[in-house]
Order: C-alpha cells, then structure tokens, then sequence
C-alpha cells in the first residue's frame, strides 16, 4: 500500500461496538487463506449476505455509493476476538486501507498495518463527533493526514490522532517492516564493518575451528 502521506476517501460506517474477528471473516472461511484466494467475498460475509447468497440491500458494505471506499469506521473495540490473519486479509482484499475506532482488540491493531491496513485511534469525543456527522452525511468524504495526524472532514472539522512512530514510518513508507529494514541496509553494513573491525575474533572461522578441534 502507497498511501503517499494523504487518504482521501468515502468511509463504510458500522457502528456498534465488539465487531469481532469472526464476524469480520467467519471461521469457515480460514481454509481460504493461502495467500492466493481473494477474501474480500468473506469480508462481513453473515452479515453482507443472506441465507440464499444474496447481498443485503441494507448492509453499507452493499451500497454501491460507497464502492471503492478505503476507510471503515467502527465505534469501540473493533476486531477483537481471536487473532485471525484472514480478518486482515479480508479488509485488505476489500480494499480497505485505514481503520478508525475509539479502540480495537488487543491483538489485531499489532498486526495489521504489516499488511496495509492501518488502524486509527480516536479519543471518545472525537469518535462520537465523527460517528454523528457520518449519520448525517454517509457520502462524505474524510481526508486522512498521516504527516500531520488528523483527519479533516468536509465541514472544517478536524479530528487528531497519534500513531505508533514505527507505525507511521511503515504506513508513509508505503512498505512493510521488511522493506523499512531494507532502507536501512546502508546503515546495517557500516555496523557490521564496525563490529568486524572491533571484534575480528568473532567473525574468524578459523579460530574456532581450531577451538573445536
């Protein structure tokens, strides 16, 4: 994901609280997660569908005003529940990129902005403003700043969030934690030179082969 510092998007609302993974991406499903399967199909699937397989009209994940949205909206501790690495998958395939929440579980927010799907803290004021003007205005569009932390919605409003500095870097990088310590390879081999010149005796193979024998 490039988010390139800026998300501007409309925004899914589901409100309520204790949205739990299971609900996000149903257990029967996990045989699909393999990497190649895309799961935005199970996204929400009890609740997007109905018995027959049909989508239900009045499910917001339906409304085709809102398709291509990338930022869902939840009331408090959203995806808790069991960790389930399709529930990340799902919001991803879907094309969700930013999650907004007074709180999440305790396991999915450490997780999921590896795999491009970044979770946003609100304070609890903050979330019931932002909840109040989506009811009011469900076609809106939210401007995401993750340089500055805020989020900017049509009416001048401005709503502050702090993210994790490690969280940030990867979510500006557009890359993943791999790729971050990648940036830095220049840094780790002057390191490594260093510590070899420091201590040559551990990086001499034939001392302790000789200390084997």
């Amino acid at each position: 994901m490039t988010m390139h510092g800026i998300i501007r998007s409309r925004a899914y609302l589901l409100p309520g609280s204790d949205i739990d993974t299971d609900q996000i991406f149903p257990s029967r499903f996990q045989s699909r997660v393999d990497g190649r399967n895309d799961l935005a199909p199970y996204f929400f699937h009890d609740r997007r569908f109905n018995a027959e397989g049909q989508p239900i009209a009045t499910m917001v994940l339906n409304d085709p005003s809102l398709q291509g949205a990338q930022i869902l909206v939840s009331s408090r501790n959203y995806a808790c529940g069991s960790a389930r690495p399709g529930a990340i998958f799902a919001h991803r395939d879907f094309g969700i990129r930013i999650l907004i929440s007074e709180s999440f579980g305790p396991v999915f927010p450490t997780v999921c902005y590896k795999f491009g799907v970044l979770p946003i803290e609100l304070s609890g004021g903050d979330m019931a403003a932002l909840l109040s003007y989506l009811e009011a205005e469900p076609l809106t569009m939210l401007e995401v700043n993750l340089q500055q932390q805020r989020i900017q919605l049509a009416n001048s409003a401005v709503l502050e969030f702090a993210l994790d500095e490690h969280v940030r870097t990867i979510a500006l990088s557009g890359g993943d934690e791999l790729g971050l310590t990648k940036s830095h390879a220049a840094e780790i081999e002057r390191f490594e030179m260093a510590r070899r010149h420091a201590l040559p005796w551990l990086f001499d193979t034939t001392t302790k082969q000789g200390a084997d024998l």
